[in-house]
């Protein structure tokens, strides 16, 4: 069985993604579980706009971290340089367990 964790900043981008390679998947007859989503990593950051005077006025920014994961079950050699292969934008990282 193989893990496969993509995450990615850009909601849209992994979206698009994760619904093609299910479809190529699907064209392969892998067996294999998911797109099961993760909850969202919020990171926030709250800055001073000014460093004297005014403590009350801040620029708040925040990142998300968006991950999915794959299951595969009952792979061969063929499918597993095919999934490596794969292409996969530059925005979204891949982890393979």
């Amino acid at each position: 069985m193989i893990k496969i964790i993509f995450s990615s900043f850009f909601y849209k981008i992994i979206n698009n993604f994760i619904k093609k390679f299910e479809l190529f998947l699907k064209k392969n007859l892998v067996i294999f579980s998911g797109p099961i989503n993760v909850p969202k990593k919020i990171f926030k950051i709250s800055l001073l706009r000014s460093p004297h005077v005014d403590k009350n006025s801040r620029d708040s920014y925040e990142i998300r971290n968006i991950k999915k994961i794959f299951y595969i079950f009952f792979f061969n050699k063929k499918i597993l340089k095919k999934i490596l292969k794969y292409n996969i934008p530059s925005s979204i990282n891949v982890f393979l367990q």
